[in-house]
């Protein structure tokens, strides 16, 4: 009979990248384990090794890590909601494996992510692709070095929290920004009409670019011009040639203006949030140029984010300013017993003081993004749900296939939660990432879960970039 001790991890891994794992302790880092009371034979937490359990709220024991030497075990409770964090990792899986035929064989991966409106508490945090920790138990049933060699040898990274440690080119989710900066600045005001056509010229600015489209020219075929529309109305329909002459117009009023307002939601920065590991920080650096400041505006050429940003971006527009600190450890140990010790609560890094009728307006624009047909560019997603909620959908164009982004909040009134999500060299987030969010609150809502789309399944047609499309408008003419 051998005897040995082993851990059961709930879902097979739908929070890995949250919670880590338990393995041996690696040959070359036997020394260092060794100064600390550990010896070959011990098992190891591969994240937050000081932490020997996790608790969520009722005494469920969801997972043992590890800890030192002689010191007692004690429960850690998390921030986790368990259900939302399973519905969310079933969903982005289930999206890529039904994909497969069209964009689930080509993206890089993605995250996902669900925020407390109202108090920054990580409620759920998805990174594709993940891996089953029992791998890394010296009980496993897994042939484990195949299953190493195989993790390993996948381009996708599945030991990275892309949700964390990577950033990427928000795309049009960053309007959300440069609407809220224009909005407050005065560089335009809620009724004001702009012409939002297929094209736009910023040569009165001094733009470098002969000229830039709107992403509807990039259809196939092209789609109808959205019109004349207001500032929320521009942000629902994301129209690239409003955010180009608002961009244009904010770096002639001040050049680091739509910057200041990326940093005042949390981008360019750090989150802070404790026990994940390596955070990246995203670039949001001044604009140099007008056309880069153009750039900008719509979430491409020098700005780049974390999934995690955005969340907490989306989180401070739905509760009308408030900037929470994200956490996602409790506490350790239970409340009145020896040793208890609470780790984290409730925190605000800053009361944004944002104009009123500027975060009005962005909200007024999430809202319609879901809600008015054939303007919002997620209205095919969301407008039969039987819920309501507001979001910014971003296509964010890359060497290879686009980023598709979408961030939202939940509902549209009081709000409670607020998500962001992105899947890497795809198709455009409307219609890849917005379908997952949706899955989601159809699962977690308990309401009739609506289908992912059939198209899914043919062959994947590349996403036009501005370049071919003018390429394209030209062998056309002529």
């Amino acid at each position: 009979m051998r005897v040995y001790r082993s851990r059961s991890y709930y879902g097979h891994g739908i929070a890995t990248h949250v919670v880590g794992y338990l393995g041996a302790v690696p040959a070359d880092e036997l020394e260092r384990w060794e100064a600390l009371g550990y010896s070959s034979r011990d098992l190891i937490g591969r994240a937050a090794q000081r932490y020997l359990r996790i608790v969520e709220g009722g005494n469920t024991v969801i997972r043992e890590l590890a800890g030192a030497v002689g010191e007692a075990p004690r429960s850690v409770t998390l921030t986790i909601n368990r259900e939302l964090q399973g519905i969310m990792a079933q969903a982005m899986a289930d999206a890529v494996s039904y994909a497969t035929p069209n964009w689930g064989l080509l993206t890089g991966g993605g995250a996902l992510v669900a925020l407390d409106v109202n108090s920054g508490r990580l409620l759920a945090m998805v990174s594709y692709p993940s891996f089953d920790p029992h791998t890394f138990n010296p009980a496993t049933e897994y042939n484990v070095l195949d299953t190493v060699t195989r993790l390993n040898a996948d381009v996708r990274n599945p030991f990275a929290n892309k949700a964390l440690v990577e950033q990427y080119t928000p795309g049009s989710v960053y309007k959300i920004v440069t609407a809220l900066a224009a909005g407050s600045e005065g560089i335009w005001d809620r009724e004001t009409q702009f012409d939002c056509g297929h094209f736009w010229d910023g040569s009165p600015y001094g733009d470098s670019e002969a000229v830039r489209t709107d992403w509807r020219l990039l259809e196939s075929p092209p789609r109808d011009p959205a019109g004349s529309v207001t500032m929320a109305q521009a942000l629902a329909a994301s129209c690239n040639p409003f955010f180009y002459e608002t961009g244009a117009l904010m770096y002639q009023a001040s050049p680091d203006m739509q910057i200041r307002y990326a940093r005042l939601l949390g981008l360019g920065a750090q989150t802070g949030i404790r026990g994940l590991g390596i955070e990246a920080a995203g670039d949001v650096a001044p604009p140099g140029e007008i056309a880069a400041a153009i750039n900008n505006a719509i979430g491409q050429g020098n700005v780049a984010v974390t999934v995690l940003q955005m969340a907490q971006a989306a989180a401070a527009i739905a509760n009308g300013g408030t900037l929470w600190q994200p956490y996602v450890v409790s506490h350790i140990g239970d409340e009145g017993e020896p040793g208890y010790q609470l780790e984290n609560e409730p925190k605000v890094i800053s009361e944004l003081e944002l104009d009123a009728e500027a975060v009005a307006i962005v909200q007024n624009g999430m809202c319609q993004v879901t809600t008015v047909r054939d303007l919002g560019t997620a209205s095919f997603v969301f407008d039969d749900a039987d819920y309501t909620l507001c979001g910014k959908t971003g296509t964010a164009e890359t060497a290879a296939n686009p980023h598709a982004w979408f961030v939202a909040y939940w509902p549209r009134e009081e709000p409670q939660i607020a998500f962001a999500g992105i899947m890497t060299h795809s198709r455009e987030g409307s219609e890849v990432v917005a379908p997952m969010i949706r899955r989601t609150l159809d699962d977690y809502l308990r309401q009739p879960r609506k289908a992912f789309p059939e198209w899914w399944q043919e062959p994947y047609i590349p996403v036009k970039t501005q370049a071919q499309a003018l390429a394209d408008l030209a062998a056309e003419e002529s």
